[in-house]
């Protein structure tokens, strides 16, 4: 089969991974270099924080990157264990930015068990639940979003709701 005749889904997979792989390299040139960059300079140096800012923006390139890879199969889930109640914490500033003026309110139970996740790709779940609920409140005032996570057991839920109308 050649490459004209394969399915459309099929070419569009492998056209992901490829351009996945390239971008993958040209992120590991500009973290190579931030690295060389940021060791040679002062510890004092205004710059560093710039740079650290630049360091947060190519991981995150990488993480798209293996998004990318993961809708291609060339990449698998990587299932790690990881805090539920750690993770919606340090996702707190981008959620608050995601719900728009809606109140964000977070109910996180003590000693919750770890659970095995990909943190990326529960990062991107949770953050289009959240505005997914910001659109349902859509203009309304006093509008309110709520992350809780609980434990029944070894297992561990989390519920995103909002007192909007829908969508």
């Amino acid at each position: 089969m050649t490459y004209a005749t394969q399915p459309s889904e099929e070419r569009l997979r492998k056209l992901a991974s490829g351009l996945g792989h390239d971008f993958a390299n040209i992120l590991a040139g500009i973290l190579g270099n931030l690295h060389l960059a940021q060791t040679s300079l002062p510890k004092d140096s205004p710059v560093l924080e710039d740079l650290a800012e630049v360091e947060s923006a190519a991981r995150g390139g990488l993480a798209l990157v293996r998004k990318i890879q993961l809708y291609a199969g060339r990449t698998k889930m990587l299932l790690v264990p990881l805090s539920l109640n750690a993770l919606v914490s340090a996702e707190k500033a981008r959620l608050v930015e995601l719900s728009a003026g809606a109140a964000l309110e977070l109910s996180l139970e003590d000693d919750l068990p770890e659970i095995a996740g990909d943190g990326d790709l529960l990062k991107d779940v949770i953050s289009s639940l959240v505005s997914n609920a910001r659109e349902a409140i859509g203009e309304r005032t006093g509008g309110r979003i709520r992350l809780a996570t609980a434990a029944e057991g070894e297992e561990v839920r989390l519920e995103i709701s909002d007192n909007g109308d829908g969508m």
